[in-house]
């Protein structure tokens, strides 16, 4: 079972913040969504390596339900994810 697999604690927990546009309709919800998502994996890689990475590819599955809010004409979406195979690709040297 693929969820038996992922609740083991050797992967890392990361959260994250993204907004969007209330403007733009309620699709907006899930850009909110998406953006809190790369924020967190964001996060993780800040803690892995000191220089921006050029790629980072991996599996994320959400722990719980994403928060999301309006406030000051944006959806704010709040997230909290487990991170697998996140590899980290830097940019090469000059």
């Amino acid at each position: 079972d693929r969820i038996e697999g992922w609740k083991s604690n050797v992967f890392p927990v990361s959260s994250g913040r993204g907004s969007a546009s209330i403007m733009k309709g309620y699709q907006e919800k899930v850009t909110a969504i998406q953006k809190a998502i790369k924020e967190a994996v964001r996060e993780y890689a800040r803690q892995k390596v000191y220089n921006k990475p050029r790629r980072v590819t991996g599996e994320v599955l959400l722990l719980e339900i994403p928060r999301i809010i309006i406030d000051a004409g944006s959806y704010n979406a709040f997230v909290k994810v487990k991170l697998k195979k996140v590899d980290l690709l830097p940019y090469s040297g000059y």
